[in-house]
């Protein structure tokens, strides 16, 4: 099978699990990465930065690239910048990248750009927005329902028929019980137990876990 040439943007320690993922597929090549931080020609994984998001269009046109994955672990800033590559290069697509190691059923959907990391396991009837991120031995349970840019720490486990809002993140070593909801852009705590449903934009942490300040969708939480 012939590999699609895809750039991966970000050098941080969460894109080079993504980058892992990549190396591991024998479905991408990986011609590059992009990142303001890095030198051109510095290695990462021994795969070399290629420049800038302003080195796009050349890069593109240079190494037929078709597809990208951002490899940052913020939520809201993998939003922003999976939507300025989008509006700048719409020749290339968001790809969804499955690491070897995970476990996702045949009869789960994976929304584009999205992210499964070594060990973590999506069951039957489980559907994924744009842009997710499971995370090293997450667990997403039968036909829960994950926004787009939702993020699941490693070890954090949904129950079956959760459902997740856009922009939220479940924590390391999370766990949310059966049918719970949880709004947009909340962030659910390191070991929180989620017993009850959650409202937008809240932080929760705790066990059971308690609502214990607002947020905004911008906010860091990494």
């Amino acid at each position: 099978m012939e590999r699609q040439n895809v750039l991966l943007f970000g050098s941080g320690g969460h894109a080079r699990v993504v980058l892992d993922a990549l190396l591991a597929s024998e479905r991408f090549q990986v011609v590059g990465i992009i990142d303001h931080r890095l030198p051109p020609g510095e290695a990462v994984l021994g795969v070399p930065v290629l420049g800038t998001d302003s080195d796009l269009p050349h890069i593109i046109r240079q190494f037929h690239v078709g597809g990208f994955v951002v490899g940052i672990g913020d939520n809201w800033r993998r939003a922003q910048l999976t939507r300025r590559i989008l509006q700048h290069s719409p020749e290339l697509r968001p790809l969804t990248v499955v690491h070897p190691a995970a476990s996702v059923s045949r009869f789960a959907q994976l929304g584009p750009g999205t992210v499964v990391l070594p060990g973590a396991i999506v069951n039957a009837g489980a559907v994924l927005g744009a842009g997710c991120v499971l995370n090293t031995h997450s667990s997403v349970d039968h036909d829960c329902r994950l926004g787009e840019f939702v993020s699941v720490a490693p070890h954090a486990c949904l129950g079956g028929t959760v459902t997740v809002g856009d922009y939220s993140a479940i924590c390391l070593g999370a766990h949310v019980i059966h049918g719970v909801c949880i709004g947009c852009a909340t962030v659910v705590g390191a070991g929180a137990l989620v017993l009850q449903n959650l409202p937008d934009q809240v932080v929760a942490y705790g066990v059971p876990a308690r609502i214990v300040r607002p947020r905004t969708v911008e906010e860091p939480y990494l």
